[in-house]
């Protein structure tokens, strides 16, 4: 439950988690693995799941993709973001909303994913994952404008 409280602060100034992983990169905190060791990226991707179409559309849901991104710049927070079963996929039902911060974030992802070894499979298969449940046509169509 501590993450949750955690979590609403982030969302609300996602920016302390960008700078504590940059922290962590320079090896002076273990912010990030107390956050992985303490399941923060399940509750992570539990909000991003269980988001009312109301905070699906606000700067709130931009924060918890922000939150993503910064775990992805974290060589520790990419290993478990890239080996959670559900991360890509949940990641990916964030390109439904209106909001282009959040869509244009969610793409930067799992572009970036793309350039990993085995990282083009796993977003083609979170992609297809979109394309059901938003039921589309193609699996792309989230990404192309309507004729």
């Amino acid at each position: 439950m501590a993450w949750y409280y955690m979590l609403q602060a982030v969302t609300t100034h996602y920016h302390g988690l960008v700078l504590h992983v940059k922290a962590e990169h320079r090896g002076v905190c273990s912010f990030v693995t107390r956050f992985l060791n303490q399941d923060g990226l399940s509750t992570l991707l539990f909000f991003l799941q269980k988001m009312d179409y109301n905070t699906a559309e606000s700067s709130i849901h931009t924060a918890l993709i922000g939150c993503v991104k910064a775990l992805m710049n974290n060589s520790n927070g990419r290993a478990h973001v890239l080996a959670h079963t559900t991360a890509l996929p949940t990641i990916a039902q964030s390109l439904r909303v209106r909001n282009s911060r959040t869509k244009v974030a969610v793409l930067e992802i799992l572009g970036a994913v793309c350039l990993v070894p085995g990282g083009h499979r796993k977003v083609l298969e979170a992609m297809l994952h979109f394309q059901n449940f938003a039921g589309e046509r193609t699996r792309f169509q989230v990404t192309t404008p309507p004729p």
